[in-house]
């Protein structure tokens, strides 16, 4: 004779409705965290090549001013850098990556032309308007409202 034995408990494979949730809040919360170091990643590597966008033109600017004895009077993000003779510095100026703000230039003294007329432009500040925390020393005499770093001929 054969005895079977006939379970009157179900079979209980699967999930629970608690580990579900604990599962779902981890990787939520996992997420969150992910996305935030994300977001101050991009914050600072847009603010390292705003940096490096006014070194650049900081050196075209140098290369001008050795070739012409002044500074320009004003430059234009998007257009190229060249001197009254048509010698071109930088062939683009470069732009913000974030298209609400721009980069500043202010020659000085006040009211300068670029002309090699008097009085001519002897010195300038390039701003820069950074987002992350770390934003380095702005240069001496550089500040400007809005604007939270600034460098000026080296």
């Amino acid at each position: 004779m054969l005895l079977t034995t006939v379970s009157l408990m179900p079979n209980n494979e699967g999930f629970t409705l608690i580990e579900l949730l604990v599962v779902i809040t981890i990787i939520a919360v996992l997420s969150v965290i992910g996305m935030v170091a994300y977001s101050g990643f991009l914050k600072n590597s847009r603010d390292a090549k705003r940096q490096s966008d006014l070194r650049i033109i900081q050196s075209a600017l140098e290369d001008y001013h050795s070739d012409q004895i002044y500074y320009p009077a004003s430059i234009q993000q998007g257009t190229s850098l060249t001197s009254p003779n048509g010698r071109i510095y930088l062939n683009q100026i470069p732009k913000d990556l974030k298209s609400d703000q721009s980069y500043s230039y202010t020659p000085s003294p006040l009211g300068c032309s670029g002309t090699g007329t008097s009085p001519t432009c002897t010195s300038y500040c390039l701003y820069a308007k950074f987002e992350g925390s770390n934003v380095p020393p702005s240069d001496q005499g550089c500040s400007a409202s809005g604007y939270n770093f600034g460098i000026t001929r080296p």
